[in-house]
């Protein structure tokens, strides 16, 4: 049972990491979908630009428009790479300026800074599922082991009963008892 339980929880931690982890493309560069494709690419098709401005930027100068866009764009790359260290990834960026200019670089970095935390946070989960099912096996073999060592007790004990009994003239055999501890029938001779 221990075993079992502990098998559940990593199945449950690794399904829940395999739904996390995300993928740069969904095997064409122009689809996008939940777990693939650059938030940058789609936000930088025509359609997307045309439909936004239509929305969102009407009686808005270009520079509000953009401003807009930037934060909207921001927001889905936080959304998106929830599990990403940004500050990380900004100081690449700040190390390496010109590898960010393009800003599926930058998403591309949010991306493997995402994926590599989700990796690192189920193999700590991972370990603690192990660590918990170890606690739990030695404490179950403690208590079976506590358990056998008072039956033996019990049993010496019934012995012991029985023996003297039996040297009183009257022969009694006291058997374990869930409900009372023991039960004894005496035979008189």
């Amino acid at each position: 049972m221990i075993d079992d339980q502990a098998n559940f929880q990593r199945t449950v931690a690794r399904e829940r990491a395999t739904q996390q982890i995300l993928f740069s493309s969904c095997g064409d560069e122009t689809k996008f979908g939940p777990t693939c494709g650059l938030v940058a690419r789609k936000l930088a098709e025509p359609d997307f630009r045309d439909k936004f401005r239509d929305k969102f930027c009407e009686g808005r100068t270009d520079e509000q428009c953009q401003t807009l866009f930037q934060r909207l764009f921001e927001a889905e790359l936080s959304r998106r790479y929830f599990a990403a260290d940004v500050n990380a990834v900004v100081t690449t960026c700040d190390l390496h300026p010109t590898e960010c200019d393009d800003p599926k670089n930058y998403e591309r970095y949010l991306l493997q800074s995402h994926n590599q935390h989700v990796q690192e946070r189920f193999a700590r989960e991972e370990s603690a599922i192990e660590e918990a099912r170890e606690r739990a096996q030695a404490e179950y073999q403690r208590k079976t082991w506590e358990g056998v060592r008072d039956l033996g007790r019990a049993l010496n004990h019934l012995a012991d009963e029985e023996r003297y009994q039996r040297q009183g003239g009257t022969r009694c055999k006291t058997y374990p008892d869930v409900f009372t501890g023991a039960t004894t029938y005496c035979e008189h001779r």
